[in-house]
C-alpha cells in the first residue's frame, strides 16, 4: 500500500494536483475502510481491545499523514528544470570594420522541459581561436575578451514546457590566427538546473572581391594632332 501511495503522490506532484486535497483524500478513505472494522472489533470484545483498536488506527492514520508528507517534502526537492536549445543560429563571420574584426551574430532559444520553472538563467559564451571586440550592452565582454555573458536575474523565469530567447547576441570578434575558423562554447545555467553545454565551429568568410566603382576606372585619351 505504502508503494501505491508514493506513486500517487508522484503523480500528483508532477501533474499539479492539489497534493493537500490528495492527502485529505487517501487518509479520509483509509478510515472510512478501517474504522468500521475497529467499531466491529470493539463490539465483539472487551472494552480494552477497542481501545487498542482505536489507538492502532489513529497510529495508522498518522504514520500515512507523515508517509505523504515525507514523499511531497522529497518530490518538491529532486524535481528540477531541464533546459535545451530549441534554437541556436551562429551565422559565419564577415567582415565589416577595419583591423579584422569581424560580425557576429549569434540568435538562440532556449526551452524548459522540467516539471518546475527555470529561474536566474544566465548565458556565457567562450571563444577559442577569436577574441571579442565588442558586443552590445546586454552580454558584457569580460577582462581578457574571451568571454560575453547574460544574466537573466530574478525577471527571467521560463515555466515549464515553455520557451524563451536570451537578447540576440551583436558582436564583432577578431581571430588570433590566420586560421578560417573559431570555436565557440555555450553554457547555460539556472538555478537547481544541470548546466548545459552546446560548441560550435564557426567559419570565417574570406573578404570578397574589390569592388570598383565605374566612375573611379581611369580613362586614358590620346590627342592626335591634325
Amino acid at each position: 500500500m505504502t508503494g501505491v501511495l508514493v506513486r500517487a503522490v508522484l503523480f500528483a506532484g508532477r501533474h499539479r494536483v492539489s497534493l493537500v486535497t490528495g492527502a485529505v483524500g487517501m487518509v479520509t478513505v483509509l478510515v472510512l475502510i478501517l474504522l468500521p472494522l475497529a467499531v466491529h472489533y470493539s463490539a465483539a470484545h472487551n472494552h480494552w481491545a477497542a481501545i487498542g483498536a482505536v489507538a492502532g488506527l489513529g497510529a495508522l492514520v498518522f504514520a500515512v499523514i507523515a508517509t505523504i508528507v515525507a514523499v511531497v517534502a522529497y518530490t518538491g526537492s529532486t524535481l528540477k528544470p531541464v533546459l535545451t536549445f530549441a534554437k541556436l543560429t551562429c551565422e559565419e563571420t564577415f567582415p565589416t570594420l577595419g583591423g579584422g574584426a569581424f560580425a557576429w551574430p549569434v540568435d538562440m532559444i532556449l526551452k524548459n522541459n522540467g516539471y518546475i520553472a527555470a529561474r536566474f538563467i544566465a548565458v556565457r559564451v567562450t571563444l577559442d581561436g577569436a577574441d571579442f571586440y565588442q558586443s552590445n550592452p546586454e552580454w558584457p565582454m569580460s577582462d581578457d575578451l574571451h568571454t560575453a555573458q547574460w544574466d537573466g536575474g530574478v525577471n527571467t523565469i521560463i515555466h515549464r514546457h515553455w520557451d524563451d530567447s536570451p537578447p540576440p547576441l551583436s558582436a564583432f570578434v577578431t581571430p588570433r590566427t590566420d586560421a578560417m575558423t573559431f570555436t565557440a562554447t555555450f553554457d547555460v545555467v539556472a538555478d537547481r538546473a544541470d548546466t548545459i553545454t552546446k560548441t560550435h565551429t564557426v567559419a570565417i568568410a574570406p573578404p570578397g572581391p574589390p569592388t570598383i566603382a565605374r566612375d573611379d576606372i581611369p580613362v586614358m585619351v590620346t590627342y592626335h594632332p591634325q
